[in-house]
């Protein structure tokens, strides 16, 4: 996400693996300014798709495209998820910060 509605690079390694992947498959550019997106778009998200699958696609060891469908959790349900489950005081506080 561009205008910094996501820092660059946290959302690809930390967030949610698949950050690139879930802009083509909910039909945006990930480079995108967040506020120009439409609402139903950044609910999915900041909180996930609930019960709709999404079909992502990801490039397997091999290089070879797969396709999957699955649940998105979501930026705010992940970060709560990370922070509830971690023993580490270090990274709870590197948690709070974002």
């Amino acid at each position: 996400m561009s205008a910094g509605a996501i820092k660059a690079g946290q959302a690809q390694s930390v967030l949610f693996p698949d950050a690139g992947q879930s802009g083509e498959a909910l039909r945006f550019r990930s480079g995108a300014v967040f506020e120009s997106l439409p609402e139903k778009i950044q609910k999915v998200l900041l909180y996930g798709s609930g019960r709709d699958e999404i079909a992502f696609t990801h490039l397997n060891e091999r290089g070879k495209k797969v396709l999957r469908e699955e649940t998105f959790e979501g930026i705010v349900n992940n970060l709560e998820r990370r922070y509830n489950e971690t023993e580490s005081p270090r990274c709870a506080r590197s948690w709070r910060s974002i």
